[in-house]
């Protein structure tokens, strides 16, 4: 395959021009994934599970960390409730949790645009940590809520001309306790 023969070259030019990833007009194509599935294998041969290898181990030094700085009062309600019902959550329940707490974490530093329909002027939007998460993780009362959520958020995102990404949906009333989880690609 040509991908896997120019890696090299990839790096070189990324290295030598000021060339943003999204100007690669390739890597905007559905099948992205696989070209950079082939780049991380070229440059981490071997590696390619270590995340999930060693995600038993993180786990425990994210929470530490969570503790101690997060910020957002949601956030931190959720973290309690995870403290408290530590030994009696399900693996798949606590990581989707963790990820919800990564946006406390990472505070979200994007900006996007909107027009004001009254001013016909621009408006700065600053991304919240909800507005982060709530970009990949979506969360359902049921499976047939589930439909009309993701019906909306693609509505959403064409009006917007934006690109949806991979979802998590979550099917139940809250992050700890749901037993559901789907990924939407």
């Amino acid at each position: 395959m040509k991908w896997r023969e120019t890696v090299e070259y990839r790096r070189s030019f990324l290295t030598q021009h000021d060339t943003k990833i999204n100007d690669m007009v390739v890597l905007i194509q559905s099948f992205r994934h696989n070209l950079i599935n082939i780049d991380f294998d070229y440059l981490y041969s071997g590696k390619e599970h270590f995340l999930f290898k060693k995600w038993p181990l993180l786990i425990p030094q994210l929470l530490t960390f969570t503790h101690t700085n997060i910020k957002d009062s949601n956030s931190k309600e959720l973290l309690k409730k995870l403290s408290n019902q530590d030994s009696e959550i399900e693996f798949d329940c606590k990581n989707t949790v963790i990820f919800a707490l990564l946006n406390s974490l990472i505070i979200p530093t994007s900006k996007s645009y909107e027009i004001d329909i009254v001013t016909n002027s621009k408006r700065i939007i600053k991304t919240s940590i909800a507005d982060a998460r709530n970009s990949f993780l979506l969360l359902c009362a049921n499976t047939s809520d589930l439909y009309s959520q993701i019906q909306n958020k693609v509505d959403s995102y064409y009006e917007k001309k934006l690109t949806l990404q991979p979802l998590i949906c979550i099917i139940g009333d809250e992050y700890i306790g749901s037993k559901e989880f789907l990924l939407l690609f």
